[in-house]
């Protein structure tokens, strides 16, 4: 895969037949002074790591006994602190430092770029599913090890991605339904971040990472069901849509172009444990792509109508104020760490009158040129439903345990989770959200809820 000559991290991104076996050399000329230090666990082991190990010790190039977690390590401190650890303990021999090398994306490639942070270290990550866009992703969400609370830890991106075809179609299905959800999440999220540059709230939308990660976006979501069988091609534009998410974002210098609406539904239902009666967690991309069909339906009812300059004043006289907004803050989570997470977050992004009016005004103008963004970028609600289903992946909030009354609510938390803007925070401005939520649930009642897939 050919790489864009600006990025600041990512060197190699080789995706092809054979990947494993040139990874040795690859690592050895991107991290001279570093052995491998291969981080998995035990489903990851087995589908690349011991044959990764061995691709390293056949070509003589530095690599460490293998930190082999015995379950599927959870995004937490101690996780983190144990791949630090490793690091730390290791004696990889004269003059060479230990690297991670992470073998799978999701938690175990969160993990390792965090450890190499904080050891100076660069890392690399082998995928051996198409599940996760942090395979070539800067930063790392993370606990903080004091209170707990999920926080961005900004970190460098993987030096090098490898992955092989044949891995990632040995890999369940589930985890590739998991990134298709993501890609459809990424379809949203770039429409908030369009939202966003429009208004003025951020700085313009990076054309160059846009264009990396968003424009052919639409193309490689067009095959759920051969990607539902397992189809070569279109497993490989999910892991190239993926992966070019990551890219995009060290581009932009940020997150945003992967971080929107969907992602914040997700973190609530995460948060709250969500999970099908009987069954597992849903995988973050599960969460993702429903995140995705609950943020559409709130773009569909907020521009299902005008919003015109006779709006502005019933807007501001809606709007709460900040004791009222911390009121409810306190109302919807329990005293602790994370209330005083959502709280500064709140805090950040409330608007004074002023510079409320001063946005609703600018609202009121561009209302034709943003219904018009919103058209061009966004798929119709059924379709993407349809698509979802059609891809093996979650495609209502019955399917991780969420009835749609509990959906709707979701968007209240949802809102007040992190100060980047999207959809959500349009709705609020506008004094529209109530309505919003309520389209959210009525998206999903009856008969619109497919058969669990």
């Amino acid at each position: 895969m050919t790489l864009p000559a600006d990025l600041p991290d990512t060197r190699v991104a080789d995706l092809g037949p054979g990947a494993i076996a040139r990874a040795p050399a690859s690592f050895r000329d991107l991290a001279p002074g570093f052995a491998a230090l291969p981080v998995a666990d035990p489903a990851t082991w087995n589908a690349a790591g011991r044959e990764l190990y061995g691709a390293f010790r056949a070509a003589g190039v530095p690599v460490l006994r293998p930190l082999v977690f015995d379950a599927p390590p959870r995004v937490s401190a101690a996780a983190l602190a144990r791949v630090g650890a490793a690091l730390a303990a290791a004696a990889p021999g004269p003059g060479l430092r230990a690297a991670p090398f992470a073998v799978g994306g999701g938690t175990i490639a969160e993990l390792c770029k965090a450890a190499a942070h904080a050891a100076g270290a660069p890392c690399a990550v082998l995928a051996t599913a198409a599940s996760s866009p942090t395979f070539a992703a800067p930063g790392a969400r993370l606990p903080d090890a004091a209170t707990g609370v999920p926080a961005d830890l900004p970190c460098r991106a993987p030096v090098a991605v490898f992955a092989e075809p044949e891995v990632l179609a040995r890999a369940p299905k589930r985890l590739a339904a998991a990134g298709y959800g993501e890609l459809m999440a990424l379809t949203v999220a770039g429409t908030d971040w369009l939202l966003a540059a429009g208004l003025a709230v951020e700085p313009p939308v990076a054309r160059a990472a846009w264009d990396l990660f968003r424009a052919p976006l639409d193309a490689r979501l067009n095959h759920p069901h051969e990607l539902a069988l397992g189809e070569p091609e279109p497993l490989d534009a999910l892991l190239r849509g993926l992966v070019d998410a990551g890219l995009a974002m060290q581009r932009a210098g940020s997150g945003r172009p992967a971080y929107g609406s969907p992602r914040l539904f997700a973190r609530v239902w995460e948060a709250a444990g969500a999970a099908p009666p009987g069954g597992p967690a849903p995988a973050a991309g599960a969460l993702a792509g429903v995140g995705a069909l609950c943020a559409l339906a709130v773009y569909d009812a907020l521009f299902a109508r005008e919003f015109d300059p006779t709006d502005v004043d019933p807007a501001l006289a809606a709007y709460p104020s900040l004791a009222q907004r911390e009121a409810m803050v306190a109302s919807l989570f329990p005293d602790g760490p994370l209330r005083e997470a959502v709280l500064a977050e709140c805090r950040a992004k409330h608007a004074s009158p002023d510079a409320l009016r001063e946005r609703l005004d600018r609202v009121a103008d561009a209302w034709p040129e943003l219904r018009d963004r919103v058209d061009r970028t966004l798929m119709r609600w059924p379709r993407m439903q349809a698509m979802l289903f059609a891809a093996g992946a979650p495609s209502h909030p019955a399917q991780l345990g969420v009835p749609p009354a509990r959906a709707a609510a979701a968007a209240i938390a949802a809102q007040m989770l992190d100060r980047r803007y999207t959809v959500l925070d349009l709705a609020y401005e506008t004094g529209r959200f109530a309505e919003c939520v309520e389209a959210v649930r009525d998206a999903f009642a009856p008969p619109t809820a497919p058969a669990a897939s």
